[in-house]
């Protein structure tokens, strides 16, 4: 009999935006790259980054409806799936951006 092979990974991908409302997060935006069975694992994203969070700024900002200036933080977030709302349409990183997300996301 062949052996059955543990899943490796810690999450299931996703890949949209999602308002996340816990307290740590306070209302911000967020990208979701991945999903537990209560948990989701993203990225935050801010239009005024704090000195104390790492951050990189965004060529373009992912809302389609917004110009003003857009920031990654470089830290992921494990938040409870009870504190986001639905998933935002039309929203996408840029081109340029996506070796940034990639490489924050490979990193965790």
């Amino acid at each position: 009999m062949a052996r059955k092979r543990k899943e490796s990974r810690k999450y299931k991908p996703t890949n949209e935006f999602r308002r996340n409302n816990s307290p740590l997060a306070r209302g911000h935006f967020n990208f979701v790259f991945g999903e537990t069975k209560d948990h989701y694992k993203s990225l935050g994203l801010t239009s005024s980054p704090r000195e104390n969070i790492r951050h990189v700024k965004l060529h373009k900002n992912p809302n389609p409806k917004s110009d003003s200036a857009s920031y990654l933080q470089l830290k992921v977030l494990s938040t409870q799936k009870r504190y986001f709302k639905e998933p935002e349409k039309g929203w996408s990183f840029a081109k340029e951006d996506m070796p940034v997300v990639r490489h924050t996301i490979k990193k965790y």
